[in-house]
């Protein structure tokens, strides 16, 4: 496989990485990273509750690095 281009991922990559709120905040861990035909899904495990599904789109994932910084994602949890 090729190196991803600036800003691409390959979906194993997201695998693994925390996902903190804007103020650096732990929301969880990714556990895989789905598409149900509607677009891509981060399904994330925060430590002590279900996991949740947000949509992997801008205005719910602002970066990408070490971490996932993520915001908007209460609507989403169970």
């Amino acid at each position: 496989m090729s190196e991803p281009g600036t800003g691409e991922f390959y979906y194993d990559d997201l695998i693994d990485l925390v996902c903190a709120d804007e103020s650096g905040v732990e929301v969880g861990t990714v556990v895989a990273v789905e598409n149900f035909g509607a677009g891509d899904l981060l399904e994330i495990k925060p430590k002590n509750s279900e996991s949740f599904y947000l949509p992997y789109r801008d205005e719910y994932v602002l970066a990408v690095s070490d971490t996932i910084t993520v915001k908007d994602y209460e609507m989403f949890l169970s």
